[in-house]
């Protein structure tokens, strides 16, 4: 999924994802976001723990990529 590039200032890069790509994770992403609520409602957590636990490293890590 992920390339990597070795132009530029640093040896490890990421290439850019492309739209679709992006649009696909993110759809996923809230699909296992929202089924963990709908666990979360009946008692059962692990779901959406697990995939906050997933969203928010995903978040740090290529959210702040760039900074």
């Amino acid at each position: 999924m992920f390339c990597i590039c070795t132009a530029g200032e640093s040896r490890y890069h990421l290439c850019p994802m492309n739209f679709v790509l992006a649009l696909l994770c993110f759809v996923a992403f809230a699909f296992v976001l929202g089924w963990g609520i709908v666990l979360l409602m009946t008692g059962t957590p692990w779901l959406f723990v697990a995939a906050l636990l997933v969203f928010i490293g995903a978040f740090a890590k290529f959210g702040c990529l760039s900074h």
